[in-house]
């Protein structure tokens, strides 16, 4: 099959893909449309698509799997956090998008909030992060504000290197040989303290996300007393090679966080009648960060709740156990 003939037909079946009916997935990578089937992407340009959960438009580039599996999805790939937002934001909440990437988080929290609340976002890639703002004039979205630096634990410059070509694996963190023969683009950006910035009020709800490509211990760091004063809730991603990378690790993330006062749930994703919902497990050690029989996917997502906050009232009736 020729590779037109494949794309059309992909774009046939999106409607399918989109609705994510069981066993979509099976169908995604026969299409050819994962991230193995870059060639047959490579030439197809870009093109716009509307969101499924948030209803703004976003310029795609269908060349990239990431940006890819967002117009096929109308969603990121990690349809856990989108959850996790759907069930903790509310109407005049404040969200806090560290490492935005292409904004598909801004912009699903943007409609949460509703025009009371407020997003900040911080993307420090000058590619994508002009594509974020793109986004945001584009749908005259007027709650959510965008800053072209990277959070760390102290200010200055320094080099962010993207992996592999895609924009989505962009890092702070020194490269190994083997990852820094597959750099392609790499960036001299800002580098400030959370801390430093105005961040907001922290008596209004806050909910902070952190994905960073193992560079969150920094940035947990920067904003330390931000989160004792708002007691924020946190989405980290914790992915241990990547936190290694970084000279860190899950073990010194789980205790950097649990000083703070907050407790970590796993969050997992169930399908319930053909819908799908978020149940939150407790972990008790950070041994359980690394457990790879539980895990179910390459990468870990983490909520972090502090104990009697606004957020773990919220998030009660998401299932814990």
């Amino acid at each position: 099959m020729n590779r037109r003939l494949r794309r059309a037909l992909a774009l046939c079946a999106r409607p399918i893909v989109r609705a994510e009916p069981p066993g979509w997935g099976h169908l995604y990578s026969w299409l050819g449309c994962s991230g193995c089937r870059n060639s047959l992407w490579a030439d197809a340009g870009e093109v716009k698509a509307v969101g499924k959960g948030h209803g703004y438009s976003m310029q795609l580039n269908l060349a990239d799997p990431h940006e890819r599996g967002v117009f096929f999805l109308g969603r990121g790939e990690e349809k856990e956090v989108d959850l996790v937002l759907k069930a903790g934001l509310r109407p005049g909440d404040t969200f806090i998008d560290v490492g935005a990437n292409i904004g598909t988080l801004t912009l699903l929290a943007s409609r949460l909030v509703e025009p009371h609340g407020r997003v900040i976002a911080f993307e420090p890639n000058p590619v994508i992060a002009s594509r974020v703002l793109r986004s945001l004039q584009d749908n005259r979205i007027k709650n959510a504000t965008l800053h072209q630096v990277a959070l760390s634990d102290s200010s200055g410059e320094m080099t962010l290197r993207v992996v592999g070509g895609m924009a989505v694996l962009g890092t702070l963190a020194p490269l190994s040989p083997g990852d820094a023969c597959e750099t392609g683009q790499q960036f001299t950006i800002p580098v400030v303290r959370g801390d430093d910035l105005d961040l907001g009020p922290p008596e209004r709800p806050v909910m902070v996300k952190i994905d960073v490509e193992g560079w969150e211990c920094a940035v947990v760091r920067g904003i330390a007393c931000f989160l004792r004063a708002s007691r924020a809730a946190v989405v980290t991603e914790v992915e241990d090679a990547w936190l290694r990378r970084a000279g860190t690790s899950p073990v010194e993330l789980f205790d950097l966080l649990t000083s703070l006062g907050y407790r970590a749930f796993r969050i997992e994703m169930r399908r319930r009648n053909l819908r799908y919902g978020c149940w939150l497990q407790r972990l008790d050690g950070p041994a359980a960060l690394t457990d790879t029989s539980a895990r179910q996917r390459a990468f870990r997502n983490v909520l972090w709740l502090a104990s009697g906050s606004e957020h773990e009232r919220r998030l009660a009736n998401v299932g814990v156990r």
